[in-house]
């Protein structure tokens, strides 16, 4: 085995140490997300920005493969996204106890970043785990908010997520993301069993397309 050459020996700057240090992770809950994505010119990675230790929002990294230069930006829950996200405060938490907790993140080669989060309500010493709403935050190539979709849903107790799963389209150029949505109404709550309804509904755009399973009612 022949030791490497080094290629390049840049610092890494502008961004507190605690960010840097944990760009490669990105945990949410109780697991790890896939943060990065390689292309043919570049590697893109999303981690936490930490300000004196504390998580206010996102940090995007790329580093050029063939200049080796580093690009940084940051993503702040607030103000950033709060102008788009209702009672969003600087911690990412919303109202109630809820607080955004990222799901997925998806990559596009121009450098821009989707973020999917759920608003989350850990559990307490009386109360279960509830889930809300999902949020995508979609971000331009200079990681600047492009625009935010709320997608509504019932609320879910003694549940972590109802996020399922996701994958890319198109050679990567769209996304398709799947998640629970469950509901009970009057006409459930007469019946006398168990059924379930799956609707599929598309949205389609110049950038992005997504597949949901929007009502999965149960009694």
């Amino acid at each position: 085995m022949k030791t490497g050459k080094e290629l390049s020996n840049k610092p890494i700057t502008g961004l507190s140490p605690e960010t840097i240090y944990n760009i490669d992770v990105l945990a949410s809950g109780n697991g790890r997300i896939d943060n990065d994505k390689t292309f043919d010119d570049k590697i893109v990675l999303l981690g936490r920005n930490y300000i004196s230790k504390d998580d206010r929002g996102f940090a995007r990294f790329i580093l050029d493969k063939n200049s080796y230069n580093i690009d940084l930006k940051t993503l702040s829950y607030k103000p950033d996204l709060s102008t788009f996200v209702p009672k969003l405060s600087a911690d990412g938490g919303v109202e109630n106890g809820y607080y955004l907790q990222t799901k997925d993140v998806y990559f596009m080669s121009d450098g821009s970043v989707g973020i999917l989060s759920e608003k989350f309500k850990p559990a307490g010493q009386y109360n279960a785990p509830k889930t809300t709403d999902l949020v995508y935050i979609n971000t331009d190539k200079d990681f600047k908010v492009k625009d935010v979709q709320v997608f509504e849903k019932e609320k879910s107790r003694w549940v972590n997520s109802d996020y399922l799963f996701s994958q890319y389209l198109n050679d990567g150029k769209d996304v398709v993301f799947f998640y629970r949505d469950y509901q009970k109404d009057q006409v459930t709550k007469e019946k006398n069993g168990t059924f379930s309804l799956i609707r599929l509904l598309m949205e389609n755009s110049s950038r992005k397309s997504f597949l949901f399973p929007r009502k999965i009612i149960m009694w």
